[in-house]
């Protein structure tokens, strides 16, 4: 039923926001990165709703997704040259 429920919140989001076709999403959190069960019920619930959806894996830790939203909000920085660094260093 979460799964089901997560899907329904992934599809109005898309529908409300007018996403592209094909925007990426990125499933985070410790049942969905710990669980390969649950992980897949989620994918295929999504899918199911939204299968023009692509779905991605972490490239960075969210808490630096946060950090970097905030350099760019503050004009400091090129995010693209900090998440580069940032792999590099396997962060």
């Amino acid at each position: 039923r979460g799964a089901e429920e997560l899907s329904l919140m992934v599809a109005t989001v898309a529908k409300k926001l007018e996403f592209a076709p094909d925007v990426p999403l990125v499933i985070v959190g410790g049942v969905a990165e710990e669980s390969v069960f649950y992980r897949t019920k989620i994918e295929s619930a999504i899918l199911h709703r939204v299968p023009e959806c692509r779905i991605q894996q972490t490239v960075l830790p969210p808490v630096l997704g946060a950090v970097l939203l905030a350099l760019e909000q503050s004009g400091h920085g090129d995010s693209d040259a900090v998440v580069r660094k940032l792999k590099d260093a396997k962060v």
